[in-house]
């Protein structure tokens, strides 16, 4: 990995059109990385490679310090240590997700007094959102929120919540509504100073030529959302 990573370092430095991108994304930030990126990244860069994992941000977090991800998009954590460096792209708004048939799908909006009594299906206890909406209960004096189903990719929890009475939380301004299962609904939650930024993480110091260019495109992007 290490000699890949440094053979491709040096392809991009030599002209800028060649070289490895190694992008990672969450799900509900996939559909927003993609289509910015491409076809202009490819466009420009014809001799480039391109691989991208779709994970959670708990997860995106380590494959970037273990250098298996080079530059992600994902909400962004209070704080980050030294090896990481982060950038703000846009700011984001949580919605709930919830079957049709559910009591809340027939809300224009839904609020934390709503969700006191709901179980939940959630990401893992470490991902960024989860905690930030755990902490929302908390700092309302609301108990703990009960989890009865945790998983690690959006497809799951979009299969859970549509097959079961659960609730679940998804990023509303970059997740494209579009494929979402006829069985889905989705609310906003009005959640009083509880802004979720979106941005980019990476490892602090070098940056390769195409991850750089790739930097810029994403950051064009978010201006025009």
């Amino acid at each position: 990995m290490q000699l890949d990573s440094a053979v491709q370092e040096a392809r991009g430095i030599g002209g800028g059109h060649a070289g490895l991108l190694r992008i990672g994304a969450t799900p509900a930030t996939t559909s927003f990385a993609l289509r910015s990126l491409f076809p202009t990244l490819l466009a420009e860069r014809p001799a480039a490679r391109v691989t991208v994992t779709t994970a959670f941000s708990d997860m995106l977090l380590d494959a970037i310090d273990k250098r298996e991800v080079e530059l992600a998009v994902c909400p962004l954590p209070e704080t980050l240590g030294a090896s990481m460096a982060k950038e703000v792209l846009y700011d984001d708004h949580y919605s709930l997700m919830v079957s049709t048939g559910h009591p809340l799908a027939r809300r224009e909006s839904v609020t934390l007094d709503d969700l006191v009594d709901c179980e939940w299906a959630a990401s893992s206890r470490q991902e960024f959102a989860r905690v930030q909406i755990e902490q929302a209960f908390a700092k309302q004096g609301y108990p703990r929120m009960r989890v009865v189903a945790e998983a690690n990719s959006l497809a799951a929890l979009i299969l859970i919540v549509s097959t079961t009475q659960l609730v679940s939380f998804i990023n509303a301004r970059s997740f494209d509504p579009g494929p979402l299962p006829f069985d889905i609904a989705v609310r906003p939650i009005q959640l009083d100073g509880l802004v979720r930024q979106v941005g980019l993480i990476r490892r602090a110091g070098y940056l390769s030529p195409i991850a750089q260019r790739a930097q810029e495109i994403l950051r064009n992007a978010a201006r025009e959302l």
